[in-house]
């Protein structure tokens, strides 16, 4: 009874000590797990507090390139501006320089009677690009010359009318109205177009012309056969 008891005191002790040893191995092995787990959440933190920097870093970058980028675009829009304006100025510089280089030549012409060149040139003239004093100036001149046109083209137009080259004389009828249309040989340009329009049977244009003459002549010698011609077209 004895030796069972001791063996059963051994055994129970023998178990306990295994028991205490297990036990004292798995705190040991929870208490290294726990510091595992607790390195492994502060690595965790780490690395979501550096992915955290990096994407504010990335937001404040993105932030600075797309200013650059506005600016950029801000720059070139004054660059296209600028580059604008300079054409346009250099547009105006030409065409003030053609302007007074037309109008110098259209004096040069007039002063040497060709009346048709000293007329074209003075077309070729921005009105537009002349200061005040100079539009003023223009004026006058234009005025005279374009007088001086008038009849020169309505002597040539008389000339072919004459000589029965109607479309010629029509021709030059027109350009003597497309300069002066309140000049002592304005009416006879017009009576005479219409008659050259109706030589070459052109009835229309004809037409037309006797009734802007109607219109713009009332009081003219040549009324009367105007009218008359007015109603045969009208009656045919």
């Amino acid at each position: 009874m004895w030796l069972y008891s001791t063996v059963l005191f051994t055994a129970a002790f023998v178990l306990i000590f295994m028991s205490a040893v297990s036990q004292n191995r798995l705190s040991k092995d929870v208490k290294s797990y726990k510091e595992q787990l607790t390195k492994q959440q502060g690595l965790f933190q780490g690395v979501q507090k550096s992915l955290s920097e990096l994407t504010e870093e990335n937001r404040q970058l993105q932030e600075k390139v797309k200013e650059e980028e506005d600016k950029n675009k801000e720059y070139e829009q004054q660059i296209i501006e600028m580059n604008k304006k300079l054409d346009e100025a250099n547009t105006q510089k030409e065409m003030y320089a053609n302007s007074m280089e037309n109008l110098l030549l259209a004096k040069k012409y007039y002063d040497e009677k060709k009346y048709r060149e000293s007329a074209a040139c003075l077309e070729k003239v921005n009105k537009e690009m002349l200061s005040e004093n100079a539009k003023y100036l223009y004026d006058s001149f234009a005025d005279t010359v374009y007088k001086k046109v008038a009849i020169v083209y309505y002597n040539e137009g008389y000339k072919n009318y004459s000589a029965k080259k109607f479309n010629e004389a029509a021709d030059s009828f027109e350009k003597s109205l497309s300069y002066k249309k309140d000049e002592y040989c304005s009416d006879d340009a017009l009576y005479y177009l219409a008659m050259s329009r109706l030589k070459i049977k052109d009835i229309n244009q004809a037409k037309f012309a006797l009734e802007q003459f109607k219109s713009q002549y009332p009081s003219s010698g040549y009324i009367k056969d105007v009218e008359r011609l007015l109603n045969s077209i009208n009656n045919n």
